[in-house]
């Protein structure tokens, strides 16, 4: 299954914002691919990562607080983790985005974005809390 976006909204993207947002949709895109379709989980899945990666790049240049950031970083671990079996590295990611959220603080958020980086933030500990507790010993 292609994505359409790979032809006109990624190359228009201006800004970490605009690249963040359209790798992000296109990692889930494939992410929602890969979990229906067996004949494609594969090579969904690895589209779904590569896009995530790319998403996690220009997210880089965003806050740590921001929500689509958190949001690519929530969707990408959940990727690795449920879907391609990389349990490790998606409570790595997880766990990260959470720290670097907490430490920089909210001090600077509009109210709007405090309410969605919160929602974001207690699904991601939601996500570190299972996870570690399936991953103990």
């Amino acid at each position: 299954a292609e994505y359409m976006g790979d032809t006109r909204l990624i190359p228009a993207a201006n800004g970490a914002d605009d690249k963040t947002f359209y790798y992000k949709i296109k990692g889930d895109y494939h992410r929602y691919v890969a979990e229906v379709s067996q004949q494609e989980k594969k090579q969904s899945a690895d589209r779904a990562a590569n896009a995530y990666m790319q998403a996690t790049e220009f997210a880089g240049g965003l806050q740590p607080t921001s929500p689509l950031r958190l949001n690519v970083a929530l969707n990408y671990g959940v990727l690795l983790y449920e879907i391609l079996g990389a349990r490790q590295q998606g409570l790595a990611i997880t766990q990260q985005a959470l720290a670097d959220a907490q430490a920089a603080g909210f001090d600077r958020l509009q109210e709007q974005d405090k309410k969605e980086t919160s929602f974001v933030l207690a699904l991601l500990n939601d996500n570190v809390v299972l996870w570690e507790k399936e991953l103990r010993p």
